[in-house]
């Protein structure tokens, strides 16, 4: 595969492999890369829907400098998770200019690790940025239920902290407007990254301390929202 693409002397539109919901592409004229419904492996170790290692190798000698990743779970790229890292951060290259996350979960587990906050840091370092847009960002994590309970509550457990009631499975990063996306295009794009970072740490650790307090969860939202109406679990 690497030698097929390699021997190509014209502008390249290829299809990079994948099951039948997924899409992964790579235009060489426009210098776009795009993932869809991929499962970057954060919990399994096991990578699935993500370009096939052919066409990963040649990749890595094209020039990306548009990047999008969309309907996709387990996303992970930081220094925290070495078995990955080979493989997603070589694509975030020195060349990318615009990049753009919708729909995307990272796995947290037991809501104390591979945060958002920790991977906008990561992307803050892009020193090429000029346009950054994040929609819909979720963080999945782990529950359980007592086989005792009639009721079969679900509980998160925090390490440290116990079990909190916890109904849901995900929570949603918001931002300080209260929507669920937000779009940088302008300059000092890195700069504004590192303030979201920042934000996204601050609401994350506001996130658990109320968990903690609370010894439940009354909603989905991550986020420090001004004047905005959270996203209340539904508990029936």
């Amino acid at each position: 595969m690497h030698k097929v693409l390699e021997s190509s002397l014209t502008p390249l539109s290829i299809y990079l492999g994948g099951g039948r919901s997924h899409r992964s592409s790579y235009d060489s004229e426009s210098q776009c890369l795009e993932l869809e419904n991929a499962d970057f492996g954060a919990r399994s170790k096991k990578m699935t829907n993500v370009p096939v290692q052919g066409s990963y190798t040649w990749l890595r000698t094209q020039i990306i400098t548009r990047f999008k990743i969309a309907k996709s779970s387990d996303f992970v790229i930081d220094h925290l998770r070495p078995f990955f890292t080979p493989y997603l951060k070589h694509l975030f290259t020195p060349h990318l200019k615009h990049l753009e996350l919708s729909m995307v979960s990272v796995w947290t587990k037991h809501f104390n690790q591979n945060f958002w906050s920790e991977h906008i840091e990561m992307m803050s370092e892009l020193s090429s940025l000029q346009h950054f847009k994040l929609s819909c960002l979720e963080y999945s994590f782990e529950t359980t239920w007592d086989d005792d309970d009639d009721d079969q509550e679900r509980y998160i457990d925090l390490p440290g902290h116990g079990r909190v009631f916890c109904p849901g499975n995900a929570f949603y990063l918001t931002f300080r407007d209260g929507c669920r996306s937000v779009e940088i295009n302008a300059d000092h794009v890195c700069d504004k990254l590192k303030d979201l970072a920042c934000y996204a740490a601050a609401a994350e650790a506001r996130k658990l301390e109320d968990m903690i307090s609370d010894r439940r969860v009354y909603n989905f939202t991550v986020g420090l929202i001004d004047g905005a109406e959270p996203m209340i679990l539904d508990h029936q």
